[in-house]
């Protein structure tokens, strides 16, 4: 009989630590999804601006190729006055 008793106090606890250890990872994962639901709206702007400054960054390249340009023809017209 004692057996038996000391089976059944093992069972329980690791049922019970079972239970603890699941309530934890519920608990982690819902904290982790209001976290994130949070977050969601600032990833967005976040994109947006990104897309925005990658079209800015493209305008920009643009415009220094143009400067390259026309300092290399400076440069060249200089030489050719040397």
């Amino acid at each position: 009989m004692a057996n038996t008793r000391n089976g059944t106090w093992k069972l329980l606890i690791w049922l019970s630590a079972a239970l603890i250890g699941l309530g934890g990872a519920y608990a982690t994962i819902g904290w982790n999804k209001d976290r994130i639901d949070k977050i969601e709206p600032e990833v967005q702007k976040n994109t947006q601006y990104r897309v925005k400054d990658e079209e800015a960054t493209i305008w920009l390249k643009k415009e220094m190729a143009n400067i390259e340009r026309g300092q290399k023809e400076i440069l060249d017209e200089v030489r050719k006055l040397r």
